[in-house]
C-alpha cells in the first residue's frame, strides 16, 4: 500500500486553494473513450424482405378469350412484385425512436434489446425480469458513452446500481468537494484514485461535504464492502442530525444522505460505529453493510459528510471513501 500520508499531501498541493468555507471543488474528469451509442457489436441479424407476385389469366369459353371471339389475340395479364425494408431493432441501422442500434439482443451492453439505453439498473431490470445480479454498462447522465457498473438484481427487489469512488472524478460521474469549514492549515482534496480526503495540521475544527451527482435521481441507497481509511486518529463519535453541525468536542463524525435533506439518514456512529479515536493508517469498514437507506424523498445528489474537531497538536484525518461501492435506486 502507497505511503497514504505522501499520497494525500502530493494530492492537496494541487488542491490547496479550497481551504477556507464556501469553497468549492470540482473532481477533475477525463473524458473516456467515445464508443458511440449502443456499446460493441457482438453479432448481427437482419430482418426479412416482405414481397409479393401476382400472375392472372382470364379465359371464357374453355380458353378462347373476348379478344379471340372478335378477332383480337389471347388476352393475359402480366406478373407484378413489390420488396421493401420495415425498420427493425438489431438490424444496425439507427432508425427513428431507438436511441441505439448494436445488432444484437444483448442487455448488458449499454444497448437493451429494445434499441434504448439504460440509464440505471433499474431500467434494466424493468426490461428484463429475468436479469441476473452482474456488471452492465448504463449512462445516467446521457452523454453517449455508456459505462460499466455492477448492477444487484436480486437485495429488497433488485435494481441497485453499483457506484464505485472511481466514477466520481474519471467523467462517467459528476462531483464537487465542498468546504463548510475549514482552516489554514487543513490539508483536503482528491487524489488521483478520486478519493476525497481531509486532515488537520496542527489541530482545528474541519467540516467537508462531499457531492455526487445522480441525475437519474434515486430514492434509497445501500453500502457494499465499503471502507473508510484514517489518515491519523479521528473521532466518529457524534450523531450528526443537521448538515450543519458535524461535530461536538471531541467527537466528529461522517454521514451519507441527500444533499437537499436538512440532515443525513446514514451517521457512522448511529449505525454502530465505535467512537475513536481510530488507529491511524487502517482501513476500517461501515458498521452497517447491505442494509438500504431511504430517503424521504427522491433526489439526485448523494452527499458524504465528515467532520472533526481537535485541540493544538492533534491531527484528525480521514478518507471517507477509500473503497467499496454505493448502490442507489
Amino acid at each position: 500500500m502507497p505511503n497514504v500520508r505522501e499520497l494525500h499531501r502530493l494530492s492537496a498541493a494541487l488542491l490547496s486553494a479550497c481551504l477556507l468555507p464556501g469553497c468549492v471543488l470540482t473532481n477533475p474528469a477525463f473524458d473516456g473513450e467515445s464508443s458511440g451509442t449502443g456499446g460493441g457489436s457482438q453479432g448481427s441479424s437482419t430482418s426479412g424482405l416482405g414481397s409479393t407476385s401476382s400472375t392472372s389469366a382470364a379465359t371464357t369459353g374453355g380458353g378462347a378469350s373476348a379478344a379471340t371471339e372478335t378477332g383480337g389475340a389471347e388476352g393475359s395479364s402480366g406478373g407484378a412484385s413489390t420488396t421493401g425494408v420495415e425498420p427493425a431493432c438489431g438490424d444496425l441501422v439507427l432508425d427513428p425512436g431507438e436511441e441505439c442500434d448494436d445488432g444484437n439482443t444483448l442487455n448488458d451492453d449499454g444497448c437493451l434489446s429494445s434499441c434504448l439505453i439504460p440509464r440505471t439498473c433499474a431500467e434494466i431490470l424493468k426490461h428484463d425480469p429475468d436479469a441476473a445480479s452482474g456488471t452492465y454498462k448504463i449512462d445516467p447522465q446521457g452523454k453517449g458513452a455508456p459505462w460499466p457498473v455492477v448492477c444487484d438484481m436480486e437485495l429488497d427487489g433488485g435494481g441497485w446500481t453499483g457506484i464505485a469512488v472511481g466514477d466520481t472524478c474519471n467523467g462517467n460521474l459528476s462531483s464537487t468537494l465542498t468546504a463548510f469549514e475549514g482552516k489554514e492549515g487543513t490539508d483536503a482534496g482528491i487524489t488521483e484514485a478520486c478519493q476525497p480526503f481531509a486532515v488537520n495540521i496542527n489541530g482545528g475544527n474541519y467540516h467537508y461535504f462531499f457531492d455526487v451527482d445522480f441525475p437519474p435521481s434515486f430514492k434509497a441507497f445501500f453500502l457494499r464492502d465499503y471502507t473508510l481509511f484514517t489518515i491519523s486518529d479521528p473521532e466518529l463519535g457524534f450523531e450528526q442530525t443537521s448538515w450543519g453541525v458535524g461535530t461536538q468536542f471531541p467527537e466528529g463524525s461522517f454521514s451519507l444522505g441527500d444533499a437537499y435533506a436538512e440532515g443525513p439518514v446514514a451517521n457512522w456512529f448511529k449505525d454502530g460505529g465505535p467512537k475513536g479515536p481510530l488507529p491511524k493508517d487502517m482501513e476500517v469498514a461501515y458498521p452497517l453493510l447491505d442494509a438500504p437507506f431511504v430517503l424521504a424523498q427522491p433526489s439526485d445528489k448523494l452527499r458524504l459528510a465528515w467532520a472533526d474537531t481537535t485541540t493544538v497538536d492533534y491531527d484528525d484525518g480521514l478518507y471517507p471513501w477509500w473503497a467499496g461501492r454505493i448502490f442507489v435506486r
